[in-house]
């Protein structure tokens, strides 16, 4: 039976995400983190989370911890990115259209 992951992207923490703005890159970067939790408010260890960005030919997968956290390092600034989360059991869910952009960290 598949379960709806409810939450799951709500709880992946854009509100949190930090913007890094990397010296040693001439191209302004953005990291992503956050965490997949289930319809309970559990976390969900081993969850498959991928990022990607058509437009510019990019994709990336990493997998949650053991609290269900994850975290994506430098992606370049803008959009569209897409999530993707699966996980067994769980119905793949999917957001689309985040766009990302350097702030000014004295601020």
């Amino acid at each position: 039976m598949t379960r709806k992951l409810t939450r799951l992207l709500t709880r992946l923490c854009l509100l949190g995400c930090l913007l890094l703005n990397s010296a040693l890159q001439a191209q302004q970067s953005v990291s992503v983190k956050g965490t997949v939790r289930d319809e309970k408010n559990d976390p969900l260890a081993g969850a498959t989370v991928t990022v990607e960005n058509k437009s510019a030919d990019f994709s990336a997968v990493t997998q949650t911890d053991d609290q269900g956290n994850f975290s994506f390092s430098n992606l370049a600034s803008g959009g569209p990115y897409n999530f993707v989360i699966t996980y067994q059991g769980y119905e793949r869910k999917e957001m689309k259209g985040y766009t990302f952009s350097m702030v000014n960290p004295s601020h």
